[in-house]
């Protein structure tokens, strides 16, 4: 008919897609610390943020509470999870055991390859310990602990260690105790035994010294936390 304009379908807007989207940059944001635990997640400053409508935002933050990683509170709204004293000890308890674990593996099956790279590796720990550079040393730790994962040549070892990180928020985490005096010297020395213990394919002391610096992290974090001082 003339003078009448063509139909065209409006684009359907993927909210799926955003929400996934919105879900990817938001874990990024609380696993690395950027996003600190306690912290208020506005549903209308984040659809601003990410140019959207509160849906999909809401969505997103379903699945992060899914996740463990955000609580909703009704009246009060969505906070970034904290943690339990009770919280602390349990994910603890997990991370020693899988990354016990890790380091016998490690010291039983690692590469030459992977060897020098720890070496390489706790070379650069020790200069961000003479320089206090709190926020290098923690990036070079984690790192390192990956390595091991790499050495230990165990895929579902990995699965539940990836798994165990989301929950646990370690760089947020791993801030709060580098933070605390003398922790990165401590820490290093800790380390020392570990990459040593599977430097001489000692399984047993792999595992012993990976354990006593997971416990050390763990008593360090609640001192930060909850004052505690032993």
């Amino acid at each position: 008919m003339r003078g009448k304009l063509p139909h065209t379908r409006r684009p359907v807007f993927n909210t799926m897609a955003m929400k996934d989207e919105i879900v990817r940059s938001l874990q990024e944001r609380i696993i690395s610390g950027d996003l600190e635990p306690g912290e208020k997640l506005s549903e209308q400053r984040l659809a601003r943020e990410f140019g959207v409508s509160r849906q999909p935002v809401r969505e997103a933050l379903k699945a992060l509470e899914i996740a463990s990683l955000v609580t909703i509170e009704r009246r009060r709204g969505t906070f970034v999870r904290g943690f339990t004293r009770t919280d602390v000890t349990n994910l603890y308890e997990v991370r020693e055991g899988i990354e016990g674990m890790a380091a016998r593996l490690c010291a039983i099956r690692g590469s030459k390859d992977v060897i020098v790279e720890l070496e390489d590796m706790m070379q650069l720990m020790k200069h961000f310990v003479e320089v206090q550079d709190v926020e290098q040393y923690l990036a070079s730790d984690e790192a390192l602990h990956r390595l091991i994962f790499v050495g230990a040549n165990n895929d579902r070892l990995v699965e539940h260690y990836n798994l165990l990180i989301l929950h646990i928020q370690r760089q947020a985490l791993g801030r709060i105790v580098g933070r605390r005096a003398g922790r990165i010297n401590r820490s290093y020395l800790e380390v020392s035994a570990i990459v040593q213990a599977i430097r001489d394919g000692d399984g047993d002391r792999a595992e012993s010294a990976m354990r006593i610096h997971v416990q050390s992290g763990r008593k360090e974090l609640t001192g930060s936390l909850y004052g505690d001082t032993d």
